[in-house]
């Protein structure tokens, strides 16, 4: 998820546009820690917003500065 904060922050993609890039990407899915090439792409929006509220406005922040 950490990841695609960062891409999501440095590209000034929406959330929608880096699960729709997200599954073409082996790169971006092995450096988030997948094993093996899956079809069906594991992230959804739903997950980078949740994502963003469980470590917070201020944390978040931390990671974007870096």
């Amino acid at each position: 998820m950490m990841f695609s904060l960062l891409l999501k922050h440095a590209r000034g993609l929406l959330d929608e546009d880096v699960v729709e890039w997200w599954p073409g990407s082996p790169y971006a899915r092995y450096s988030c820690g997948e094993t093996h090439f899956q079809q069906e792409s594991q992230l959804d929006s739903n997950n980078l917003s949740e994502f963003r509220i469980r470590i917070g406005e201020a944390e978040c922040g931390l990671i974007l500065t870096c």
